[in-house]
């Protein structure tokens, strides 16, 4: 079976060259294998990233949020690529996948088992929802409903130091915010 990075590579790859299953078509993959190629996409430089992405410096935007205060680019084509890659000079520090068919073949257990989190914190995006980080392995999750809705992958480092560079501390949430609420 092909790994987590294979089909990153597959899917944002040339077309001309070996972009050959669309993306989000996962179903078939280990999600060991491609996990791991997933995460060897943090050690490419932008230039090379520029070119399997098939784009230019033009498509390069100012990162927004709390990455973006740090100087950050985001380079992303969603026309054939699930990820979002943010850039800080020539090294990619963050890859960030929200695309649903892409995380279709990742299972919460399964990644915490092989990655246990080493903290939990509110999801930004998911409101009450966890997000669960194993810093020293360079990854992050974020779960809802029983499914991963969220996949970061970064250099290794620490929960404080993903914290400081990464993660936006939620709004708190209503009172009356439902069941879950605080």
């Amino acid at each position: 079976m092909i790994s987590l990075l294979f089909l990153i590579v597959l899917a944002c790859s040339n077309p001309d060259d070996t972009y050959t299953t669309a993306p989000g078509n996962y179903a078939e993959v280990p999600t060991q294998e491609l996990l791991a190629e997933w995460m060897a996409w943090r050690d490419i430089s932008r230039r090379e990233l520029l070119r399997r992405l098939t784009v230019n410096e033009s498509a390069v935007q100012r990162a927004g949020g709390k990455v973006g205060q740090s100087g950050i680019d985001l380079i992303q084509v969603p026309s054939y690529c699930p990820a979002l890659f943010y850039v800080d000079g020539e090294r990619v520090v963050l890859v960030y996948v929200g695309d649903n068919k892409a995380l279709a073949v990742f299972k919460p257990e399964e990644l915490a088992a092989r990655f246990p989190p080493e903290a939990t914190l509110q999801s930004r995006a998911y409101g009450a929802n966890s997000h669960y980080v194993n810093a020293s392995a360079g990854i992050a999750w974020t779960v809802s409903s029983e499914t991963v809705v969220t996949l970061e992958l970064f250099h290794p480092t620490t929960v404080e130091q993903y914290k400081a560079r990464f993660y936006v501390e939620p709004e708190p949430l209503p009172d009356d915010f439902g069941p879950h609420a605080r």
